[in-house]
């Protein structure tokens, strides 16, 4: 498996003080998408069309009524019973970046860390939450990544669950958990989305650059969305190119695509950015009408959650 899956959540909240199935939850591209596993055996499954009046701006607009989606859904799982779960926030709304930094016993993570959040992301305390964590390279240098992510979006989950009678005990990024759904060692992991794109550039098995866009709530054509993330895909290369000291991506690393306009696309991505097409390899047993393209990220966190 990659070192993906080593990645812990972005944010811990509560500890689980009982075994119970692992529940995830993605509110994504007008959808309610839920994932119900035990260690890597997927029990249930769901993914529910919103009204698109309960969301607006990326973000849910009506939680109260997702939640009575959230809890009915649930309701006719195989375990009903279930009391806690983890979320993934959309890219756009948890921006991660990479640092590299010379081994040194005199650098510290704590004051360097948020200095960079706030020249990339503007980050401020006050309306964000940062997180980050040292991950492995095969460089001379110590690599840290970084997540800055939207508090409103942070309580936007919490609501959510809280509404429909759960416990949150942790949120992920949702490019990131679906960076580890890919579980490969090079190559660039797309979600492509009516509301938003993700890249996520992974080289050595290890993050080398993530990039996320929002371009609103409506839907869009396939060439409109083929040309907004071939855009995304071709500037997030050149970025982690010029600066990664991991060197350039391979010419022949795979793009893999996911998120509800996959099969919008139908193949035309790889072809546009010129690289060939890739397909998730999940260590997990999936069953045999899995909407993997949707259920990517929920896949993701399942890895990392695994006991």
């Amino acid at each position: 498996m990659s070192i993906l899956a080593k990645l812990p959540l972005v944010r811990g909240i509560a500890s689980r003080m009982t075994r119970q199935p692992q529940l995830s939850a993605v509110v994504r591209g007008g959808q309610l998408r839920l994932l119900m596993a035990d260690g890597w055996e997927v029990l249930w499954h769901r993914v529910i069309p919103l009204n698109p009046a309960y969301l607006e701006g990326g973000m849910i607009a009506q939680p109260r009524a997702v939640a009575a989606t959230f809890r009915a859904a649930i309701e006719q799982s195989p375990r009903p019973n279930i009391t806690s779960g983890v979320g993934a926030v959309a890219g756009y709304h948890a921006l991660a970046s990479v640092l590299d930094v010379p081994r040194s016993r005199e650098f510290r993570p704590e004051q360097i860390i948020p200095r960079e959040a706030r020249r990339l992301f503007s980050y401020r305390p006050d309306s964000s939450s940062l997180s980050w964590w040292s991950v492995n390279t095969l460089t001379s240098e110590r690599r840290y990544l970084f997540v800055v992510t939207r508090r409103a979006a942070i309580q936007s989950l919490r609501d959510l669950f809280a509404m429909a009678g759960f416990d949150l005990t942790a949120i992920d990024s949702g490019p990131l958990a679906t960076a580890r759904a890919a579980n490969i060692e090079e190559g660039i992991v797309v979600q492509a989305e009516a509301d938003g794109g993700d890249v996520v550039i992974i080289k050595s098995g290890a993050i080398g650059l993530v990039r996320s866009a929002f371009w609103g709530d409506a839907i869009v054509d396939h060439g409109t969305l083929t040309a907004r993330l071939a855009d995304l895909v071709e500037r997030a290369v050149t970025a982690h190119n010029e600066s990664n000291p991991m060197g350039p991506l391979n010419p022949n690393a795979p793009v893999l695509v996911s998120g509800a306009g996959a099969d919008l696309l139908e193949g035309r991505l790889a072809d546009t950015v010129e690289r060939p097409a890739g397909d998730f390899s999940a260590p997990i047993d999936l069953p045999p009408d899995f909407p993997l393209m949707e259920l990517t990220a929920n896949l993701g966190m399942v890895m990392r959650e695994k006991p």
